[in-house]
């Protein structure tokens, strides 16, 4: 399929952020909840941990699902000892 202008989309690499971008449906959607600018979360690599609880809330992703490095399976923070 040819681009037919604009510029490309963006391969998010992280399964949580991609998660997260395709839930809100938009860029826009997904930084106004986060309470950053668009460019912000255009910069993402991963969703912040500081975003990750009103993300989780509003589109009732679990927030293992958006930071499998945060939290366990049980939604639960890991505990490092």
């Amino acid at each position: 399929m040819k681009n037919l202008g604009g510029r490309p989309k963006k391969v998010r690499s992280d399964p949580g952020l991609a998660h997260a971008i395709a839930s809100a449906r938009s860029l826009g959607a997904l930084a106004r909840i986060a309470g950053v600018t668009i460019g912000a979360v255009s910069l993402w690599v991963r969703v912040p941990a500081k975003a990750i609880d009103v993300i989780s809330a509003e589109w009732e992703i679990p927030r293992h699902a958006l930071r499998p490095d945060l939290y366990g399976s049980d939604d639960r923070p890991i505990t490092k000892l």
